[in-house]
């Protein structure tokens, strides 16, 4: 699985912010990153293999365009949200 990320290494660095802001959401949403990808299902499995916990697929339609949506959470409880776009 080769993507142009794949060139050298990305990094993403989160920090703990100083003030009361919390986001776009209300408390009874949650945040994320999000990745669109093609392939999702080669992504999910890759994960999978290194342990880390990954929602169902789940379909879901935007646009009249079908989209696949899975999460998955990292071991410091960090969400990224996979988007998978069938081209």
């Amino acid at each position: 699985m080769k993507t142009i990320l794949d060139k050298k290494p990305h990094y993403v660095r989160l920090v703990e912010a100083d003030s009361d802001y919390s986001g776009c959401l209300d408390m009874a949403g949650f945040s994320s990153m999000a990745w669109i990808v093609a392939k999702i299902e080669e992504y999910v499995e890759h994960l999978k293999k290194r342990e880390i916990e990954v929602t169902d697929l789940e379909h879901v339609y935007v646009n009249n365009r079908k989209l696949k949506v899975c999460f998955a959470c990292g071991k410091h409880g960090e969400i990224v949200e996979l988007i998978g776009v069938d081209r």
